[in-house]
């Protein structure tokens, strides 16, 4: 069993709307007003202050929270607390990773959600329909069909700064595999082509961004007109969210189906690991980096991969893939040198692209870390299914002819 969500586009009425932005404002409340008392609480107190998540003194303060869900500021208050132990294993080395700041009081705008266990609402697929505890049957439109057996686990509303609502279900269900297709493959990921596999297709990179970004350029110049606040600005600036979100929807887009296509057809996918950290030393990259989504797209392949039974596997990122020969494994340091996109082994006389010689790379290295064995790479494994989703053979080119 797995938990796998589901995004639900809501279309609330005019009365629905304002019962979930009074709901948005009310779980801000009570996050702020815990926060606030636990910091006094520590000020006054110091390590004798004992942290305190109850809600039901700041519902008595506030009579008007009794028109939203009671559930949902429950929720809001175990967020906070878990909030809280995640940052006391941080500061404490309990919690790997990058160490995690205070918490922070909420703004009014900036991810506006709240969230309700499975008992607090309900789903009718057939007619279309999500009921919210306290708002009542909203339309919405799925996106996929929720399988009937799932078990509802919990859902959250959210409001874009497009002005749009969605809902996320959270539902528990049966991982179901993929057919096996025998077939494995090496990806070097990149910034001039999204990914060059090792059988020698191309993935270009998408420039979503570029192409709206004279409209998104007018439309910032119009904001910065308007009257801060005014009904004029708060129009603008959604049509301005507007782009932005259709910009990241068509990149998510392109992003899933690409990745979905390639679990689809390949038992097993080696990747490379990169740090884009270390990309954005480079002067100029930022925008490339946002638009290719390098770290999305790995995140992506190694959850669908457990999901649907393939094998993923990452390669060392101090692997030198792009510098040995993948024919007699000699090793050309000059190939340091990103501006060298195809170079000769003085070992065995062999031609290299670049990026198809670093797949290849990839591949080999990946499938020795995980059998022990060395590959032995057969041409001609070529990429079958991407042409399941419309569109997306446009950004796919013919293997390179080395």
């Amino acid at each position: 069993m797995i938990n796998k969500a589901y995004k639900v586009h809501l279309y609330p009425s005019q009365e629905q709307e304002v019962l979930l932005n009074k709901t948005f404002g009310c779980v801000r409340l009570v996050w702020n007003t815990l926060l606030a008392k636990n910091i006094k609480g520590y000020e006054d107190n110091n390590k004798d202050w004992k942290q305190d998540y109850n809600t039901t003194i700041v519902k008595k303060d506030y009579n008007f929270m009794g028109e939203v869900s009671a559930a949902s500021l429950q929720q809001k208050s175990r967020d906070l607390k878990e909030t809280y132990s995640q940052w006391f294993k941080s500061i404490t080395g309990k919690r790997k990773g990058k160490a995690l700041g205070y918490p922070k009081f909420k703004k009014k705008g900036v991810k506006d959600t709240y969230r309700l266990p499975n008992q607090k609402f309900s789903i009718f697929q057939d007619s279309n329909i999500i009921r919210l505890e306290k708002v009542g049957k909203v339309l919405c439109k799925y996106p996929d069909t929720i399988p009937e057996d799932s078990k509802l686990i919990s859902v959250t509303i959210s409001k874009l700064k497009s002005g749009k609502f969605y809902a996320s279900i959270v539902v528990e269900q049966e991982i179901k595999h993929l057919p096996l297709t025998g077939k494995k493959t090496g990806i070097d990921l990149g910034l001039k082509d999204l990914a060059t596999l090792s059988n020698g297709v191309v993935i270009k990179r998408t420039n979503y961004l570029r192409d709206n970004q004279s409209k998104i350029k007018k439309v910032q110049q119009h904001l910065s007109r308007k009257v801060k606040g005014s009904n004029r600005y708060e129009k603008q600036r959604k049509k301005l969210a507007s782009i932005q979100e259709l910009v990241s929807n068509r990149r998510s887009w392109f992003t899933h189906n690409i990745t979905k296509a390639l679990v689809k057809d390949y038992d097993l996918i080696c990747v490379e690991t990169l740090s884009s950290q270390e990309m954005q030393s480079f002067s100029g990259i930022n925008k490339v980096l946002t638009e290719v989504s390098l770290f999305e797209v790995v995140r992506q392949l190694e959850y669908k991969c457990n999901y649907y039974g393939k094998t993923f596997v990452k390669v060392d990122k101090w692997f030198a893939s792009s510098q040995i020969c993948n024919i007699c494994g000699k090793k050309n340091k000059e190939v340091k040198d990103l501006k060298i996109r195809s170079w000769v082994c003085s070992g065995c006389g062999e031609k290299h692209d670049r990026d198809h010689n670093a797949a290849k790379n990839i591949l080999k290295q990946g499938f020795n870390d995980i059998s022990g064995e060395l590959l032995d790479y057969r041409r001609g494994d070529f990429l079958e299914t991407f042409n399941y989703v419309k569109e997306i053979e446009n950004f796919v080119e013919t293997p390179k002819i080395l």
